[in-house]
């Protein structure tokens, strides 16, 4: 009997082998016959913050990738214009891209009821065969708080074996219990779905015909079941799945490695936790970053080994730099954005300092009392120190305070003081700034702000009001309308030669010594990876970039 048992059961997993062998085999001669496909690759960026996670995505998965990717964003106002800069101005040789107004997909998505803490932003992966164009016909969904650690092109891979099956959509299984209040929702298996990573093969998705019709009356049944969803876009995919199985295909966990404070950290990598294994890492909660687990530590360091790579390494176009009447300098708008927006009548201080000033000098503009924006120039390296100095001090920063970021141009070693000074008051959003030149030297009391403040209505669009230190009478900065600091700095010209050659109107006013401080801010005691630790873990996930671990 025991017999009668055993045999079949070998020869289902003798079959078994042999069939994922073969499999294997008919992966590996498509991706010979397809090595120049171009991966269209989706996200979301809604909100400013997001910015930077999706620069730190494009970094990971060029670094395991040859092949060109098109990048598909879909963004709000403010995000499309920072994501417009940060392409332009970083034009990589193996990336396209495109942004996607959110604002439409919003509204079409506002009936949809939900209680997820990101709200309806996740229906734009009901929509994307709508909105893409026809030649994306194979798309990846991929949430931004994600770092690949292979190439992205096996993940492609398995939509050979979605065609094969008739799927046209694959996620990978949750990694949280699902709890009593989700359990009554249809689910596969113990936990359902996870759509942090998504394949949708958008060709079949539209020969469907109703796929728009299917997933709305699927969300409406839910509703009535269930009330209000828990996971928004999640929840209806996991129940889709459960009605329709032949059409999803579920991935292997490494694709989707979920991490998170009720996360559960032994259903991948098992109790040996062998994160070797690890393809995609994803941070699944709201503090990202600073989870205390073993899981997030260990790959929050790796994240932190890509997010200081020398952005230039990654295959930067000597033919679109060319093209530049200038050098180009990767920007970054927003690294911290203002809490709202200001009064078009207000008087934005802008300002430009270097990394190694910043922290002082970022503590000092919070007592400006109006609208503020400063720009710092380091490396990848200094970026990434700043943005978790200022995740830090999220709360002693002014939130009238927009910061951005400006690298080096390739081989630049000066500091393009010029080039600054017009970023801080291109991206001031008021009628009037105070352009200064030395900030250290500035008295950003409440008097000052106050002085300038009751000039306004008197000012005319040719006045400019300069200010001088009291030691040595240097011109420290100048209040006038923004469209004329635009035009001095477009001309490269210093205040007192504008009032000469423009013949503008001058003020002149002297700036009281600032008071001695001491910064109050907290300086980050984050725990960075050393340059060996980064060798070893990026090393053996075989990266096809050179010269990433050199400074």
């Amino acid at each position: 009997m025991q017999n009668l048992v055993i045999v079949p059961l070998l020869l289902h997993i003798l079959s078994s082998a042999h069939y994922a062998a073969k499999d294997q085999k008919a992966i590996e001669i498509q991706r010979k016959e397809n090595s120049s496909i171009i991966i269209h690759i989706a996200t979301l960026n809604e909100g400013v913050s997001r910015c930077s996670q999706i620069e730190t995505l494009i970094k990971s998965i060029l670094l395991y990738h040859r092949g060109i990717i098109h990048m598909h964003i879909f963004a709000d106002e403010r995000s499309r214009e920072m994501m417009s800069v940060m392409f332009q101005t970083w034009p990589l040789d193996r990336v396209r891209w495109s942004l996607y107004e959110m604002e439409t997909v919003h509204e079409g998505g506002r009936w949809l009821p939900s209680k997820h803490h990101s709200g309806t932003i996740g229906v734009f992966k009901f929509v994307t065969d709508d909105v893409m164009p026809l030649f994306v016909e194979k798309l990846i969904v991929i949430d931004s708080d994600t770092l690949l650690l292979d190439d992205i092109q096996f993940l492609h891979d398995y939509f050979f074996l979605m065609e094969k099956q008739g799927a046209f959509w694959a996620t990978t299984e949750d990694q949280y219990p699902r709890g009593t209040d989700r359990e009554i929702y249809p689910h596969k298996d113990r936990y359902g779905e996870n759509n942090g990573v998504l394949l949708l093969d958008l060709k079949m998705m539209r020969e469907i015909g109703d796929w728009n019709k299917i997933w709305k009356n699927e969300t409406f049944s839910l509703y009535q079941k269930v009330g209000p969803l828990l996971a928004s876009d999640q929840d209806v995919y996991t129940s889709l799945a459960y009605w329709f199985p032949t059409w999803h295909y579920r991935l292997p966990c490494v694709y989707n490695f979920q991490m998170g404070e009720y996360s559960l950290e032994t259903q991948c990598v098992g109790e040996w936790r062998d994160f070797s294994v690890i393809k995609i890492a994803h941070w699944t909660e709201g503090i990202k970053w600073d989870g205390v687990k073993t899981n997030p530590k260990f790959f929050t360091q790796i994240y932190r080994c890509v997010q200081r790579m020398d952005g230039n390494i990654f295959g930067v176009s000597r033919i679109l730099l060319n093209l530049q009447k200038s050098e180009t300098r990767r920007t970054l708008h927003y690294i911290k954005d203002v809490a709202e927006a200001p009064a078009l009548s207000d008087i934005t201080l802008a300002a430009h300092v270097p990394f190694n000033r910043s922290y002082d000098q970022i503590d000092r503009m919070n007592r400006w009392p109006g609208p503020a924006s400063l720009v710092v120039f380091g490396n990848d390296e200094e970026k990434m120190l700043l943005n978790n100095y200022l995740h830090k001090n999220v709360n002693d920063t002014s939130d009238r305070l927009a910061i951005h970021f400006v690298h080096p141009a390739i081989g630049e070693l000066e500091y393009p003081s010029t080039y600054l000074a017009k970023i801080s008051v291109d991206a001031s959003r008021t009628e009037r700034v105070l352009a200064a030149n030395e900030l250290e030297k500035l008295d950003l009391s409440r008097s000052l702000y106050s002085k300038f403040w009751k000039r306004i209505t008197q000012d005319e669009n040719n006045s400019i009001a300069i200010i001088r230190s009291r030691k040595g009478s240097e011109v420290i900065g100048a209040v006038m309308r923004k469209r004329l600091a635009q035009l001095i700095n477009a001309k490269d010209l210093t205040a007192e030669e504008a009032v000469d050659q423009l013949r503008l109107k001058a003020s002149y006013s002297i700036s009281e010594e600032p008071i001695p401080y001491m910064n109050s801010l907290f300086d980050s005691t984050v725990s960075y990876p050393s340059e060996h630790y980064c060798q070893v873990q990026i090393s053996q996930r075989n990266p096809i970039i050179t010269g990433w671990n050199k400074k």
